[in-house]
C-alpha cells in the first residue's frame, strides 16, 4: 500500500477520541478490534430508536431487514443504490465518509454486529486471524466472500490443521445435527510467516512450536463445509468450574460488551465456585449523557465517588447484564460485579495488543474478587 501511495494515520488509545481521528483522517481502509466495532453498532441502533415514529422510520427498518437478509442468505448486496442514497448515505460518514474496507481482528465479531454493520455502512468487513508468532494475519476473509462468520482462508505460504483437545470435549471427528463432518479443535499453523522462537527461550518455544514446526496457537477453531475457519474458544483462557462445565471467558465478556453501557468487562471464576464474578468498568460517555455530568472527567475524583454510589448506574449495568444472560447458558452468567471508574488500559492490565491480562487482573482485584464471592456465601 506505501509503496502505491497510501498514507498511514495512528488513531488515539481513547476510543471516545477516535471520532475525530476519523474525521480528521477520512481513512480509506480502516482497521480496529470488535469492541470499537460493538461501540458503532450500538451508536447507531440508539439514533435508530430516536427516530420519530412515522413512514421514514419504516422505510429505514424495512431497508435494513432487506440488506441484512440478503447478507444473511447470500452474502452479497452491502451495496443497494436506492435505498443507500435514500437512507444510508448520512451513516456511511461514521467512518469519515471515504471507506472501502474495514478490518476486524484481536477478536471474533460478533455475527449480528457484522451484518448489520456491512449493511448500513455499505461496506464490506475482512475479518482476519494470527498472532506475532506469526507475523502478523495467517487466515483472513476476502472482499468477495459471501460467507460470513469465520476467519477466511489461509493467506500465502501458510498452512493450518486443527488437532483434538480431549478435555474440553473438542474433536477433529465432530458432527453437526445432521450427521455432517464438522471438526474442532486447537488451531496449528506452519508456513514461511512463522517465528523461528522466542529470544533466548527456548523452554517456551518448546512449547509453542513443535518437532514438525507447527506453531500451537492455543485457539480453538471450527472447519466450515466451505474450507473456511471459524473462531470458536481460547483453549489457554478456559477455565473448568466445580460442576464439570468449561468456561470460556472472552465468549462471555464479548456478549456482554456489545451493551453500551459496558466499556470493559473482565469475567472471573474460582475453581472452587460454581459461578461467575466480574469486573466492570463503566461507559463515560454513556453515562455522561444519561446523567447529564458536565464539567466532570473520567479521572476526577466526583466521577469515581459516583461509579462507586450511584443507584442509576448499579441499576444500568444490573439491566445491561440480564440483556447479556438471554445469549447464554445459567452457568456462563455474572453472579456478581463490581464496578471500576478506571479503564483497564490505564491500570496497566492490557496486553499491547488490547487484550486482557488475566492473571494480572485477577491479582489486582483479589479483594474485590474475595468480597464477591464472601458476599454470595453469606447469602
Amino acid at each position: 500500500m506505501m509503496v502505491n501511495g497510501a498514507s498511514i494515520g495512528f488513531a488515539s488509545k481513547d476510543l471516545a477520541s477516535q471520532k475525530l481521528d476519523l474525521e480528521i483522517l477520512q481513512p480509506t481502509i480502516y482497521c480496529s478490534v470488535p469492541r470499537l466495532y460493538n461501540r458503532v453498532y450500538q451508536s447507531i441502533k440508539d439514533k435508530i430508536q430516536n427516530f420519530d415514529e412515522g413512514l421514514y422510520k419504516k422505510f429505514f427498518e424495512y431497508a435494513l431487514d432487506f440488506k441484512i437478509s440478503s447478507l444473511c442468505s447470500s452474502g452479497e448486496n452491502y451495496k443497494n443504490p436506492i435505498f443507500d442514497t435514500l437512507i444510508f448515505n448520512k451513516l456511511k460518514k461514521t467512518f469519515g465518509g471515504r471507506t472501502r474496507v474495514l478490518i476486524c481482528g484481536g477478536a471474533p465479531l460478533n455475527d449480528k454486529v457484522l451484518n448489520f454493520l456491512q449493511a448500513v455502512l455499505c461496506v464490506p468487513i475482512i475479518q482476519g486471524y494470527g498472532q506475532s508468532e506469526s507475523t502478523g494475519v495467517a487466515l483472513s476473509t476476502e472482499i468477495e466472500d459471501n460467507y460470513h462468520g469465520t476467519v477466511g482462508g489461509p493467506k500465502c505460504n501458510i498452512e493450518f490443521k486443527l488437532i483434538d483437545c480431549p478435555e474440553l470435549n473438542y474433536s477433529c471427528m465432530d458432527q453437526d445435527q445432521n450427521g455432517k463432518s464438522k471438526p474442532r479443535g486447537e488451531i496449528l499453523l506452519r508456513g514461511g510467516k512463522i517465528f523461528k522462537g522466542y529470544f533466548k527461550d527456548r523452554s517456551a518455544t518448546k512449547k509453542a512450536i513443535d518437532k514438525e514446526g507447527w506453531l500451537h496457537t492455543g485457539d480453538i477453531g471450527e472447519l466450515q463445509s466451505n474450507g473456511s475457519l471459524k473462531i470458536i474458544d481460547r483453549r489457554n483462557n478456559i477455565f473448568k468450574l466445580p460442576i464439570g462445565e468449561y468456561v470460556s471467558p472472552e465468549k462471555i465478556e464479548g456478549i456482554y460488551q456489545i451493551h453500551p453501557a459496558i466499556s470493559e468487562i473482565f469475567i472471573y471464576g474460582a475453581t472452587d465456585k460454581n459461578y461467575l464474578v466480574a469486573i466492570i468498568v463503566p461507559e463515560f460517555s454513556y453515562f455522561q449523557n444519561k446523567l447529564q455530568l458536565e464539567n466532570i472527567n473520567q479521572s476526577s475524583a466526583e466521577y469515581i465517588e459516583l461509579v462507586k454510589k450511584n443507584p442509576i448506574i448499579q441499576r444500568t449495568i444490573s439491566e445491561a447484564l440480564q440483556e447479556g444472560d438471554k445469549e447464554l447458558i445459567p452457568y456462563e452468567r455474572v453472579n456478581q460485579f463490581r464496578l471500576e471508574p478506571n479503564s483497564f488500559q490505564t491500570l496497566n492490565l492490557l496486553t499491547s495488543t488490547g487484550k486482557i491480562q488475566r492473571g494480572v487482573c485477577a491479582q489486582y482485584f483479589k479483594t474485590q474478587i474475595d468480597e464477591m464471592y464472601q458476599f454470595h456465601e453469606v447469602l
